[in-house]
């Protein structure tokens, strides 16, 4: 079910009960304080939002997404000039089970949701850290606007693409050599708090000695781990993130080659083109030539 929040003390009686829904709001000034009861994403369109998760502020700007998972003290205020504009997405932890069993069992032989675990991820704020689940939530809100899809498919979509950001989670958070499901989970977390601070520093130098100590783990230590959950050291995880964006950018923004390089962290020209030029067996300004001759 979609709903439009625009004035928050007229809002219909099936909104309270309503466990999956999709609420576009526009709001100037809007302060709430809620026990979460479902997944909550919450992406910002335009200007920003301020929330409060179990004490733990964040600020959500435009094009971020923020997840809450039930049971989370959720406090939002916004106080604006101006009209700010998002789209909230509400999955019932039932039916992201179901969402996970179809993924798992189509035929819906093997298993039940009952069966399966509660579908969550960490809570926080999410720009490039997850960017498949980023590249769903983008599409949908295009989908949206042009109103293509019903709410109903829409929420399905952006349900399907957390689930699988889940069990991907899951089959990466297994690698991890222990015996302890609970240090396990432990190690994964810390792990992939190094990962989120390389997508938010990829401008920035980054050693193994900084994220190690992002890890709150020796370098040994994150080394092995961090090679066990990604299959790759990482220094190779770095440069291929690096490589990724450099690519984006010579194909979406008009960014001088230099200005690539220095975005994406390196310094050295010379270091980037050899890089580039092996993953893409063609130069950065060669390729940006060639992006840029196929919509001619």
């Amino acid at each position: 079910m979609l709903y439009f929040l625009n004035e928050p003390d007229k809002l219909p009686a099936s909104f309270f009960t309503d466990k999956n829904k999709v609420v576009r709001s526009s709001l100037f000034r809007f302060q709430s304080q809620l026990t979460s009861r479902a997944v909550s994403v919450k992406y910002v369109l335009n200007q920003r939002e301020d929330y409060v998760v179990d004490r733990k502020r964040y600020r959500v700007a435009p094009g971020q997404f923020l997840l809450v998972n039930p049971g989370q003290e959720v406090e939002v205020n916004i106080r604006s000039d101006r009209p700010v504009e998002g789209l909230c997405f509400y999955l019932d932890p039932k039916y992201l089970r179901e969402v996970q069993a179809a993924l798992l069992d189509p035929s819906f032989v093997e298993s039940t949701p009952e069966e399966l675990p509660d579908v969550s991820l960490p809570s926080g704020t999410y720009a490039h850290h997850l960017p498949e689940l980023q590249a769903c939530l983008k599409k949908m809100v295009a989908s949206m606007e042009r109103r293509e899809d019903s709410s109903e498919e829409v929420l399905y979509f952006v349900a399907e693409q957390f689930c699988k950001t889940f069990l991907r989670q899951q089959q990466e958070m297994m690698r991890i050599e222990t015996v302890k499901h609970s240090t396990r989970e432990e190690l994964y977390k810390r792990v992939n708090t190094a990962r989120n601070y390389i997508h938010d520093n990829l401008g920035n130098p980054l050693d193994l000695e900084v994220l190690a100590g992002v890890a709150c783990l020796s370098k040994f230590h994150f080394l092995r781990l961090f090679k066990q959950v990604y299959q790759k050291t990482p220094r190779q995880y770095i440069i291929d993130l690096r490589l990724q964006r450099a690519e984006n950018l010579l194909k979406g923004s008009s960014f001088s080659v230099q200005e690539v390089c220095t975005k994406i962290g390196l310094q050295d020209m010379s270091s980037f083109g050899r890089l580039f030029r092996k993953r893409y067996q063609i130069s950065p300004s060669n390729y940006r030539k060639a992006h840029r001759a196929s919509f001619v």
